[in-house]
């Protein structure tokens, strides 16, 4: 019984062994590839995937705040300092409608006497000079005759509706009647001044000439005075300095029957008589005086003495009506030339 006994517990024990290898090898083929897929590793892969998506993710995420600093880029203040670019433009936009001053005259404007006139812009153009020979200023030589210079010469453009009753300075003397404009200016034959004497003066007027009137009666009676409208001086080629300043004078010119008597007497001293005129309606005969300063100076230079009748001129005039049309002859003007002095007159009829 006891042998039995341990022959059935070693078949039983072979049974189990057997049933145990049994089930090994019958379950080889599925048993082992449960492992493998095991859900473990899917569930990790899926963790790793979102982990994957989600750091992909946070970089978008993370993108976006710096795309919303676009504030950073859209500190487009510095950018947008365009009001500054943009006032470049309204340097260029075209000005407003000039002033009253700006505008042109209604008139087409000529000249007598010395000055260049733009008649198209209706502008004069004047010498100017500015003194070179001053102190603790390097001295400048001129090229031609290397002589010192005093004073350089350069331009300047008025418009005839910017001059006023009178605009002065130290190169010129312009007055303005209606639109009649007169005086003188400086002048020199090059652009550096060597020497004072070469400096002399040019005398004008400009006239509107539309408004000329030439259907003057050979009967004509009719005054005509203006204070300060003669001014005179010497002529260039005069180097005594007391000649070469430019004068005024007061006209009063008495036509009766068309024929003219009259004087011009010192600005200053009205009872000195400086010139003597006569004539008619087409011409003026200018004498001067022995009391005129110009001419004594101008005598003094050639070391002559003054005899009556000399330095006599001739000047052409010219009736102008205070606007065309109006037949009123309200201006007479003219230039006259001698040998030495020149001068233009405006006189306005009383």
């Amino acid at each position: 019984m006891k042998f039995n006994k341990k022959l059935i517990l070693t078949f039983a024990a072979t049974l189990v062994l057997s049933a145990c290898g049994g089930s090994g090898s019958g379950g080889s083929s599925s048993t082992p590839n449960h492992p493998k897929p095991v859900l473990v590793p899917k569930t990790q892969n899926n963790l790793q995937a979102q982990n994957a998506s989600q750091a992909q993710n946070a970089p978008q995420a993370q993108n976006a705040p710096q795309a919303q600093n676009a504030p950073q880029v859209e500190n487009a203040p510095q950018a947008q300092n365009a009001p500054q670019v943009e006032n470049a433009p309204q340097a260029e936009v075209t000005p407003p409608v000039p002033q009253p001053q700006s505008q042109k005259i209604d008139g087409s404007f000529d000249k007598i006497g010395s000055v260049k006139l733009n008649k198209e812009a209706q502008t004069l153009e004047l010498s100017r000079f500015t003194l070179v020979d001053k102190l603790g200023t390097p001295p400048k030589f001129d090229k031609v005759s290397g002589k010192k210079i005093i004073e350089e010469k350069d331009f300047l453009v008025l418009n005839l509706s910017d001059i006023n009753a009178e605009q002065l300075s130290g190169d010129f003397l312009i007055r303005r009647s209606d639109d009649l404009f007169y005086g003188y200016y400086h002048d020199t034959n090059g652009k550096n001044l060597v020497d004072a004497a070469d400096k002399f003066s040019q005398y004008f007027v400009v006239y509107d000439e539309k408004r000329v009137n030439d259907n003057i009666s050979d009967k004509l009676t009719a005054t005509y005075r203006k204070k300060e409208g003669f001014v005179y001086g010497s002529n260039p080629h005069t180097k005594e300095f007391a000649a070469r300043i430019s004068k005024l004078g007061d006209v009063e010119i008495k036509f009766e029957n068309g024929q003219a008597q009259g004087s011009i007497k010192d600005e200053k001293d009205g009872n000195a008589e400086i010139f003597t005129i006569k004539g008619d309606t087409k011409q003026l005969e200018i004498t001067p005086t022995e009391s005129n300063r110009i001419i004594i100076a101008i005598l003094d230079q050639n070391q002559k003495s003054y005899t009556p009748g000399m330095e006599k001129a001739i000047m052409e005039t010219k009736f102008i009506d205070s606007k065309a049309g109006n037949s009123d002859q309200k201006y007479l003007i003219g230039e006259a030339k001698s040998d030495n002095w020149q001068a233009i007159m405006v006189s306005e009829k009383k």
